[in-house]
């Protein structure tokens, strides 16, 4: 049988809301337009409440991801800056990870975050960062520390599963373009990929995958 639509609503004046994220308590993050601030503010909605979760002080906030003790990940502005800084989120509490153009994706029970910056994909651990190389983008990491993201390629994308410091390929279905988009506890990825001649794209799944 198919599941119940539920409108999670908006900010107050604001027309539109995305979700992107769930953790396991069903506390859902995403972002939302912002009256009078011409962008969008991060949200947490817990409850049935959907939270403003603000921004560093400019206009915009986003986030992707929350882990299962409510931590929250996404990106956000600060004034005068053009580009995004990476943000954690906890207890009413946004912090900036690592400055200008750097965006965070996902975080996992343990509190590593993962995403991108100027310098390429990172892990952001303990106030540590581990710089993964200016082609990996990653998307998602699980409990064990295993990753799923993407690598730019000539004209294109492939999906990756990142682990112990391997990156390996996750094919693709006969298109140029492929993307990870999760990674769960049981190393199965999720994400998409272009058919032949790029005419199509397909949701996919790839099987579990090991240290």
């Amino acid at each position: 049988m198919p599941g119940t639509i539920t409108d999670l609503g908006l900010l107050p004046g604001g027309r539109n809301s995305v979700a992107s994220g769930i953790n396991a308590s069903g506390q859902i993050v995403g972002y939302a337009d912002h009256a009078g601030a011409g962008g969008t503010h991060a949200f947490l909605y817990s409850g049935g409440v959907m939270t403003d979760l603000g921004t560093f002080d400019g206009s915009q906030s986003s986030a992707a991801g929350i882990n299962d003790s409510g931590q929250v990940v996404g990106s956000a502005d600060i004034t005068g800056d053009v580009s995004s800084h990476a943000f954690s989120w906890s207890a009413g509490t946004m912090t900036d990870l690592l400055g200008a153009e750097s965006y965070a994706r996902g975080i996992n029970a343990s509190g590593q975050i993962v995403g991108s910056a100027a310098s390429g994909g990172f892990v952001y651990s303990g106030g540590s960062v581990t710089n993964l190389g200016s082609q990996l983008y990653p998307r998602a990491i699980n409990d064990s520390g295993q990753i799923a993201g993407m690598v730019l390629t000539l004209g294109g994308s492939r999906a990756v599963f990142y682990s112990g410091g391997t990156t390996t390929d996750l094919g693709t279905l006969g298109g140029s373009r492929t993307e990870a988009a999760a990674i769960n506890n049981s190393g199965q990825i999720v994400g998409y990929a272009s058919t032949a001649n790029d005419k199509q794209s397909r949701a996919l799944i790839v099987g579990r995958h090991h240290e």
